[in-house]
């Protein structure tokens, strides 16, 4: 592998809802190497829990593309399991020039 590096990220649920803790940023990439993230563990009060979708490419030396997304559940509790409820309002990119 030549380079790894995070793409983009994202959150089922808005960053500003009822009972999600109130933070003003739930996403934190640091988009000049686009090479760490933050990801707030609060959820929705009433919500089914946070999904967040983080994709990240890899380019090999020759110069090929290759693309991955992992998902990162905070759940409601400990008892159920977070559901993706599709990507909400938050999206962060990075974009580095690497063939996109």
């Amino acid at each position: 592998m030549e380079d790894v590096f995070i793409k983009s990220a994202t959150s089922d649920e808005k960053v500003k809802d009822p009972g999600d803790g109130n933070t003003s940023v739930d996403i934190v990439m640091d988009t000049t190497t686009c090479k760490s993230i933050g990801l707030a563990r609060e959820r929705v009060g009433n919500g089914d829990g946070r999904v967040y979708g983080v994709t990240t490419n890899v380019v090999d030396a020759s110069g090929n593309l290759g693309e991955a997304k992992s998902f990162v559940h905070i759940r409601k509790n400990k008892k159920k399991e977070a559901v993706d409820s599709g990507i909400s309002s938050e999206t962060v990119e990075c974009i580095l020039g690497h063939g996109d």
